[in-house]
């Protein structure tokens, strides 16, 4: 599309030449200027292009549209609106209806249920400390008290032996070891 003082004439060599034709061109469509300003009317959002454009669309619904299409859609349209509005808005009544009636109770219920078990765990777990962990400490501790009592006594009467005694020990049978060893292989 091209105003008839469109400044892109200038630019586009076929379409000048399509105009000085006499307007016999398929491929091009000449506008009459609106304003008459060659700026005002190239703009695509000017009168002379509007004008145009109106002009397409209502060839595109004249050729691809019914007419039953064309007469029933605005109205059948707007009664898909009103569906749509009625909906929402029962559908927010529903909502609030179910906030308030079943989760605010849900969740005061929940929260005093917490409080009631928090309240109930701190007692249970001073419960637990006082009458089973302090009795099983105390067991241990007087059951280690009562087998170390027992050791010491066994050990009263035995005699003190150095520790020098047990390294020599260590040392003959190692030594003993060694010599069994090297007896052995001879024998192979």
């Amino acid at each position: 599309y091209y105003a008839t003082n469109d400044p892109l004439l200038l630019v586009v060599p076929p379409a000048a030449q399509a105009l000085k034709s006499g307007f016999n061109d398929d491929e091009f469509c000449f506008l009459v200027p609106r304003l008459g300003n060659p700026i005002h009317d190239h703009a695509l959002l000017g009168p002379t292009y509007a004008q145009a454009l109106e002009w397409e669309g209502k060839r595109y619904q004249t050729q691809y549209q019914s007419l039953f299409y064309r007469s029933v859609r605005r109205p059948l349209s707007l009664f898909v609106l009103a569906i749509i509005h009625a909906f929402l808005l029962n559908l927010r009544a529903l909502i609030k209806k179910i906030l308030q009636d079943i989760v605010l109770p849900l969740l005061t219920a929940f929260a005093g249920a917490y409080h009631l078990l928090q309240r109930a765990g701190e007692h249970f777990s001073e419960a637990i400390q006082r009458f089973v962990v302090r009795p099983i400490v105390t067991f241990w501790i007087a059951f280690i008290t009562v087998f170390y009592n027992i050791i010491m006594q066994k050990k009263e009467g035995e005699e003190y032996q150095p520790a020098q005694i047990a390294l020599d020990l260590a040392a003959t049978t190692m030594t003993t070891k060694k010599k069994n060893d090297v007896e052995k292989k001879k024998k192979r």
